[in-house]
């Protein structure tokens, strides 16, 4: 089966469009580009040189992907986006390719990107993330997976969102976001546990009880990184919730970082 592609679209020769593809009349595609099974790109939307996307990802109108950072610092004459599979970038979204040749952007699978939306050079981005409507996350951020970033919200530059975490519409974030949490807006700070959003995924009462309490010692005490790692280390059940929480602050520990 070949792929749909429209007369009205342009699609450089070089590019490599895989079976079923289907590219709409105004699409814009270059040709150091790669394009997986089952993509769709709509009206005026646009895909780089040094996008590599997998499969039955949804390109929407006027969505840039793959564009040259806005960075001031020297490029890289090959710069890359590496894109999963069943993605939604939605209109006049915009992905940024990395800076430099021998690294790149990486987007997982299953994450959808609200119109407007804006993902930085050298970001990854996981699984099952939603960015909201004019949502930024900034160049050489992590955003794990089933993040929600919500409307208007800013990850500044270099910020690690943590999992299962909800970012409060129009906040603006210079820390680190720990796993499981919901944030108030600005200034930005933990709000609660995001009981809803692990419940829906199968957390059970006592996963919450052992990620209620070790954010009690977070949250509720005046102490730096490593005191609060050896005390939920001596104080809370150990399983797989605490771990991911102990491993997030002893990344953040050892770049450097603080929390919010």
């Amino acid at each position: 089966m070949s792929p749909k592609i429209s007369p009205l679209a342009y699609v450089d020769p070089a590019a490599k469009i895989a079976d079923d593809v289907e590219i709409a009349p105004f699409a814009y595609v270059e040709g150091d580009v790669e394009i997986g099974k089952g993509c769709v790109l709509k009206p005026y939307a646009s895909v780089l040189d040094g996008t590599r996307m997998g499969e039955r990802n949804v390109v929407h109108q006027h969505a840039l992907v793959g564009v040259r950072s806005q960075s001031f610092r020297k490029q890289g004459a090959h710069p890359r986006l590496e894109i999963g599979n069943d993605n939604t970038i939605r209109e006049y979204a915009v992905l940024v390719k990395s800076l430099s040749d021998d690294t790149a952007t990486t987007i997982g699978d299953h994450n959808f990107f609200m119109s407007t939306s804006h993902v930085g050079h050298n970001t990854v981005i996981e699984d099952h993330v939603v960015v909201g409507i004019n949502g930024v996350v900034s160049g050489r951020c992590r955003v794990d997976s089933h993040a929600v970033l919500s409307t208007s919200s800013i990850l500044f530059q270099g910020v690690h969102a943590g999992a299962y975490t909800v970012v409060s519409g129009g906040a603006r974030v210079r820390r680190d976001i720990p796993p499981f949490i919901t944030t108030t807006a600005n200034p930005t700070s933990f709000y609660s546990v995001n009981h809803p959003l692990l419940e829906r995924h199968g957390f059970s009462e006592k996963d919450l009880r052992h990620i209620a309490h070790a954010y009690e010692i977070v949250y509720r005490t005046k102490m730096d990184l490593a005191d609060y790692i050896s005390r939920i280390e001596a104080e809370v059940p150990m399983d797989d919730y605490v771990r991911q929480i102990l491993d997030f602050l002893r990344d953040t520990e050892a770049r450097g970082g603080a929390i919010i």
